[in-house]
Order: structure tokens, then sequence, then C-alpha cells
């Protein structure tokens, strides 16, 4: 059952979504727009980890590719994961998976084993293009992928910012904007702990206003 936050959150959403619908160059537009403001939010989530920066180039780059990949049939895929984990990362073009421990990002964050990754990753990926996957509102489509990409941590670099930037193609790529948080990370690392515990209709909040706040934008930019 959806809290009455979350229902008004979606009503409104799909209120503003009708705006852009049926304008599919439109969006295409308007997402470009967003890529700095959503860097804005990215840059931040970077600072968590201290071991290493992402190049903002290199993050616009990873954006982009997920505007593109959001058209696709099955927008996200193994291979759309293994570019964008290169584009964030293209000093280091080795994109092989996890073979060893790393350390947790928050209490609950409890990594999977290395010998576990690629077939948790195969699942993942037969699930997001499941029908009951389909089912879900694309925040909270959001919140899971974001949970277990956490969960599964198939890299060893910024699990958070590839959790982060791959899901955004998922509300893309049901006619949504590309979703703009605010800039603060501590709160969305708190609703992840949350999601930890499988509670992550938090996250889905979090996840509906950064949504929102896109259309908002794209109110100010278009003026």
């Amino acid at each position: 059952m959806l809290s009455w936050e979350a229902q008004q959150l979606q009503s409104e959403l799909a209120r503003r979504e009708r705006r852009v619908a049926a304008q599919p160059e439109r969006r295409l537009q308007l997402n470009l727009a967003l890529v700095p403001h959503r860097l804005t939010f990215e840059r931040a989530w970077g600072t968590l980890d201290s071991r290493e920066r992402v190049d903002t180039g290199d993050l616009e780059e990873s954006l982009r590719l997920l505007i593109d990949a959001s058209a696709e049939p099955q927008p996200l895929c193994l291979e759309t994961l293994l570019e964008l984990r290169r584009r964030l990362h293209p000093a280091d073009p080795v994109s092989n998976l996890r073979d060893g421990a790393v350390v947790p990002l928050f209490s609950g964050h409890q990594p999977i084993p290395p010998a576990s990754i690629p077939k948790a990753l195969e699942r993942l990926f037969e699930w997001l293009s499941s029908p009951a996957f389909a089912e879900i509102h694309p925040s909270g489509q959001m919140a899971l992928l974001q949970a277990r990409l956490l969960e599964i941590h198939p890299f060893e670099n910024q699990p958070q910012i590839l959790a982060s930037v791959a899901s955004a193609v998922l509300p893309m790529a049901t006619g949504l904007l590309l979703p703009v948080p605010v800039s603060n990370p501590q709160s969305c690392l708190r609703y992840l702990e949350e999601a930890a515990r499988f509670s992550t209709e938090p996250l889905s909040i979090w996840n509906l206003r950064a949504c929102l706040r896109a259309f908002q934008l794209v109110d100010s930019i278009t003026c």
C-alpha cells in the first residue's frame, strides 16, 4: 500500500508527464538540458568515497549514454552497464568484475562475495526485463535497482555513482525526464540504508521528488 505522500507525488508526476509524453524529440532536448543539473548531484555523491573522484566530463558522457539508451527496447543490460563503467572510469579501461572484498558504504551494506557477482548480474537483468518489474512505478524501479547494484557492487570503484547513474535510465525509458535529485547525498545514503533493510519507500519517494524536480527545472529553463 502506497503512502498518501507517494500517491500525491505520483499523481503530480503523471500530470506533468502528459506534457511531453508524445514528443520524443522534445524529451531528448530537455534531457540534454538537464544534464548540468544532474551533474551537481553526482559530483556531491562522489565525495562520499574519498578514494577516487569521477571527472565531471566522464559523468556527463555517462549520462548522455543513458539518455541514448533510454530509447532502446531494453534500456539497461550488461553491455550498457559495462560501457557505463568504462565511461565513468576511462583511465581504467579494463571493466573486470570485482574480485575482492570492499569497504561497506554504510551500516548494513553487505556486498555479495565476488564469486557470486556474474550470476547475480544475470538474474538482475532477467528481472529488469520481466513483466513483474514493468508493473512497478519508475521511482520504485529506481529504488530497487539502486539497492541491488549496491548489494552486488559489481566493480571496484564508486558503487554509489554507478547505481545512481544507471538507475536514471529507467524513468527516461517510460517517457519521464532525467531525474535531478537535490544535492544532499547524505539523505540519499540514509534512504539506501533503509532500502538495504527492505524498506524501499523512502528511497522511492526520494526518486519521485527527483523526477518531479526535473519538470520544475525544465519550467525554469524554458521560461
